[in-house]
Parts: structure tokens; sequence; C-alpha cells
């Protein structure tokens, strides 16, 4: 169950940040062009440490996003080629789940809270997934879309992933 004072103080951070999280110095340290891998060297690669995601979890995930998100963020989870720009209706566009947006700046309560509540009302068009998804179905689609994400995408999102 998610503590509402919680999830609305979240929610609230994040349309307040989400202007915030369009293009920065680390989008481009953690995929310097859309759609084109990071490069990786052995004096720039992060020491990684993936979890270990079963195939069958990753397999669901995949299921899951071409199913219920892939409509929205697109086929290879590009996103709305739009994305960065904010419609006059203030509603934002799908953005990028691939590593090259910026859902790698979120942790992952956020990015849970965020699929089962949907956007907060008048920011954006994600819709609540909660009750219509189960919560493995939830981690399965997050850690399918994390496979996606550069090396050093990755690596940020779990620094970030660590701060209280």
């Amino acid at each position: 169950m998610i503590d509402m004072r919680l999830f609305s103080s979240v929610l609230l951070s994040a349309a307040t940040l989400l202007p915030g999280c369009d293009v920065s110095k680390e989008d481009t340290a953690a995929n310097p062009a859309p759609g084109k891998p990071s490069p990786r060297t052995a004096a720039t690669a992060p020491v990684m440490h993936r979890p270990r995601v079963p195939p069958h979890v990753l397999e669901i995930g995949r299921t899951v996003y071409q199913k219920h998100c892939a409509a929205c963020h697109g086929d290879k989870a590009q996103g709305h080629p739009q994305w960065r720009i904010k419609p006059a209706n203030g509603m934002w566009l799908p953005p990028p789940l691939n590593g090259s947006g910026h859902a790698w700046h979120h942790p992952r309560k956020w990015l849970v809270a965020f699929i089962k509540e949907g956007s907060p009302p008048g920011k954006g068009t994600m819709p609540a997934w909660q009750g219509k998804l189960s919560d493995q179905e939830i981690e399965a689609v997050i850690y399918w879309f994390q496979s996606l994400w550069p090396d050093k995408a990755y690596f940020l999102w779990r620094q970030r992933d660590k701060q209280p």
C-alpha cells in the first residue's frame, strides 16, 4: 500500500522538477545521443553490477511493456519525438524509457509510484496502472526498460537510487 502523503510529496516534487529533467550535462553524460550507445572505454566505463534478473522476468517485462506501454512510449521505448517540449495544454508527452530520457533521474520507488498512480492531474497522460498490473508486472517492466539503459545511465541511476 502506498503512503499517500509520501506519494503526494513525490508527485509534487516530480511536477516541480519535471521541466528540469529536460537536457542536462548528466543527460549527455549518460547517453550522448539518443539511440546511440555511450562510448565505453576502460578509462570511462563505470564499474557496474547490475542485478541478475532472470530471463523469464525480463520476458514478462517486455510483454507487459509491448501490451500496455509501447503505444505511448514507443515500440523501442524511444518516447514521443517531442517529449521535451511542453505542449500548450501543459500535458507532458511520454518520455523515452530507454535511457535517453529522464526516467533514470528517479529512484525505483518513484518509478513504481508513478506507474501505479499515473501522471499528476493536468501534468501528463500517463494512466494509473494500479489494479490493472500486479506489483510483479510493474517490477518486471521496470527491470525490462532498465535493461535498455546504457551502463553509465544505469550507474548514475544507482547512485541516485541509493540517496535517502
